[in-house]
């Protein structure tokens, strides 16, 4: 009986389940090379601004009417404290654009609108946009004799040189402080 040259079906598939093998090794090295990388500066600042962003807006629109006060480079106006902050009682938050070398960041800054409370010091300061070519805060006042003492609505827009990011909010408690804007049921509540 004679043995013809070639391979045997075992050896073929042998063969298949040690390169298969192989190219799952590499793969899974090549994934953990690129995860090692650094994301691209833009959409790193893209991220953090995505998750600054509603936490402005809501801030925003809890402005009471009292104390606000903006211009291109600032936003400072009065909102209730977070829950993290205690029986603070309201807070003067004040964003700021701020010259970071060559870029703009862009600052929240909070204090009890009462001098007499103390507050936890880690809650005073926080950066929410860094590298930016160009941060511009624009309003929409209210009518003219209106009695309306806060803007129609507050922009910001943040450059970065590829794209212009904006955040836009609409403040919506304009009475005399009494009350305090509920998000769920969307009233003002004493």
């Amino acid at each position: 009986m004679s043995r013809q040259e070639g391979f045997t079906i075992v050896e073929l598939l042998a063969a298949l389940v040690i390169g298969a093998m192989l190219l799952v090794a590499i793969g899974w090295n090549l994934a953990a090379v690129i995860r090692l990388l650094p994301e691209p500066a833009g959409q790193a600042r893209r991220q953090q601004l995505a998750l600054a962003a509603p936490r402005l807006e809501a801030l925003i629109e809890q402005a009471q009417p009292e104390g606000f006060e903006g211009n291109a480079d600032h936003l400072s106006l009065i909102v209730p404290p977070p829950l993290a902050a205690g029986p603070a009682g309201p807070l003067r938050m004040t964003l700021a654009v701020v010259q970071d070398g060559g870029d703009r960041s862009l600052v929240a800054r909070f204090a009890p609108v009462d001098d007499g409370v103390a507050w936890r010091a880690a809650a005073r300061e926080a950066p929410v946009a860094q590298g930016y070519r160009a941060i511009r805060f624009d309003y929409v006042p209210a009518p003219a004799g209106s009695a309306r003492r806060l803007p129609l609505l507050v922009t910001l827009s943040l450059d970065d040189g590829e794209t212009i990011s904006r955040i836009s909010a609409a403040p919506r408690i304009d009475s005399d402080g009494s009350c305090r804007f509920d998000p769920i049921s969307m009233t003002c509540r004493p």
